[in-house]
């Protein structure tokens, strides 16, 4: 790896306290938001076709990254893309 790729990966590397940050945002949110608090966040109409999915889909994100501990997570989240 050259200094500019390593200067470049650096820079892009997420560390720990904000992927804590996203997993608590995105987990309690997901966790106590209704599908009108939701709209309302993004500004969107609930009443939109597809709203309903993205808000399921809003939901099963916040369960399935507590999943992941901080350090999986910025792995991945780090990981070198080909």
């Amino acid at each position: 790896m050259d200094n500019q790729t390593a200067a470049t990966d650096a820079r892009e590397a997420v560390d720990p306290e904000t992927i804590k940050r996203v997993q608590q945002g995105i987990g309690g949110a997901a966790w106590n938001m209704n599908i009108l608090d939701f709209c309302k966040v993004l500004g969107w109409n609930p009443a939109h076709a597809g709203t309903q999915e993205k808000f399921k889909n809003f939901q099963t994100l916040g369960s399935l990254l507590g999943k992941f501990d901080r350090v999986t997570l910025g792995k991945l989240i780090n990981a070198p893309r080909s």
